[in-house]
């Protein structure tokens, strides 16, 4: 009788080992059959968030693009107030020049009046570029710029010395 209870108690607990491990096997399996995604469906949602970031990065470029444009626009529209206002300010003494011209004496006249249609040429000259002027963007604009502003800064030097070397006579 011991050796039928002593195999009755192995058997048994022989079927325990095999039923604990069968459930711990079970429960693994489930465990790693749920959490685990099929690959087509990892490709899937990879795939999606390429496209989520390639809207996102197109919708960026845009709103970029569009700012950098309005910034060139609002630059140039200063720029462009800012010169039309020297160019005004050059108009005005031109005016006081020829008004002072026409009390000189006619030999002098001439020749003063030569000297300030040069200077009312270049004057002009510098209007026309400016309403010519078509933005091209930003490399063009910023040639164009530094351009502009020399030849002005140049033109009002030049006001400068005609009416130092005038000064007297007019």
């Amino acid at each position: 009788m011991v050796f039928v209870v002593t195999f009755n108690n192995f058997q048994k607990n022989k079927m325990k080992k095999i039923f604990l491990l069968l459930s711990v096997s079970s429960f693994m399996a489930a465990t790693i059959f749920i959490s685990c995604q099929s690959s087509g469906r990892k490709v899937a949602d990879a795939e999606n968030n390429v496209q989520d970031t390639k809207n996102d990065v197109a919708v960026a470029k845009q709103d970029l693009t569009k700012t950098i444009q309005d910034s060139i626009n609002t630059e140039h529209q200063e720029f462009k107030t800012n010169s039309e206002v020297k160019l005004s300010a050059n108009e005005k003494s031109i005016a006081e020049f020829k008004t002072r011209i026409s009390y000189t004496k006619k030999a002098a006249k001439a020749h003063y009046e030569e000297e300030l249609t040069v200077l009312v040429d270049k004057n002009a000259d510098l209007e026309n570029k400016l309403q010519d002027y078509k933005e091209d963007g930003m490399g063009k604009w910023d040639s164009f710029k530094n351009k502009f502003n020399h030849d002005i800064d140049s033109l009002g030097e030049n006001f400068k010395e005609f009416t130092k070397k005038y000064r007297k006579v007019i």
